[in-house]
Formats: C-alpha cells, sequence, structure tokens
C-alpha cells in the first residue's frame, strides 16, 4: 500500500510506509522541500477535519497525534491539558507511551 500526493507541475509522489503502515523517519529527510511543504498541508488538513468532525476532545486529540505519527514519523508525543479542579496538568492524550505511566504524570502550573 502506497500513498499518493500530487505537487503541481512534479506529478505523483510515492511513499511507501513500512510494516506498521506508517512512513519511516528516513523517508522524511529524503523528501524534496515541495513533497515536505505538501505533507505539512496534508497534515494541516487532516487535522483540521478532525477536530471539527467530533465532539470527543480526548479522542479527537488522539486520531491527530495519529496523524503526526503517520505523516512524519512522530514516535512519541503528548497533550497535556488544565484539570479545572486540581489545576494540575494532565495528558489528555498520548502517542507512543506506556499508558499506565501515562495516568501518573501530572505537573502544576509553571513546573517542569
Amino acid at each position: 500500500m502506497s500513498e499518493d500526493a500530487t505537487i503541481s507541475n512534479q506529478g505523483p509522489i510515492t511513499l511507501e510506509p513500512g510494516a506498521t503502515g506508517h512512513l519511516p523517519e528516513i523517508a522524511f529527510r529524503k523528501m524534496k522541500p515541495e513533497q515536505a511543504e505538501a505533507r505539512k498541508l496534508e497534515t494541516f488538513l487532516e487535522t483540521g477535519q478532525t477536530l471539527a468532525g467530533t465532539y470527543g476532545l480526548k479522542g479527537a486529540i488522539s486520531r491527530v497525534l495519529e496523524t503526526m505519527d503517520r505523516h512524519h514519523g512522530m514516535m512519541r508525543g503528548v497533550v497535556m491539558l488544565l484539570d479545572p479542579d486540581t489545576h494540575d496538568m494532565r495528558i489528555a492524550a498520548s502517542h507512543g507511551l506506556d499508558e499506565s505511566g501515562v495516568r501518573r504524570i501530572k505537573y502544576r502550573v509553571g513546573e517542569g
């Protein structure tokens, strides 16, 4: 399975995903500037569609992190949100981290 993108005046670009269905990091380093720019725009578009198409914020954030992995080879990432009751920053969504450890991570505002 390959992903095709078209850049004006350049024709289709075929990027081959690895065994996990995600592009290896080396593929991003070998992209021409035009290809990298097209990939960024594709990421922005998919992220906007994900956030606009759902009411579940945490699920949408998880899907955005998956998009970052799929499009840019992101290995690990977190999005933290402020807990209004405790005023702690807690992980709302993560990618590539052990879930049992993620639940224990918290920061106070201004810490870390």
